[in-house]
């Protein structure tokens, strides 16, 4: 899913919330200073806006 919109070339990614969260710490990033690893992990480039959904 990540690859497919990177490589689409698409400027905003929507990423589904993983089920059970309450037995899983951090689904997606809590904050703003997690942002950069995450793209950096994910290899997303840093223009691309991240939403969960």
């Amino acid at each position: 899913m990540i690859r497919a919109s990177v490589a689409a070339g698409e400027k905003e990614l929507m990423l589904p919330m993983l089920p059970y969260a309450d037995y899983v710490w951090h689904t997606e990033p809590p904050s703003g200073e997690w942002e950069k690893p995450f793209k950096r992990f994910y290899h997303i480039p840093e223009d691309v806006i991240v939403k969960f959904e």
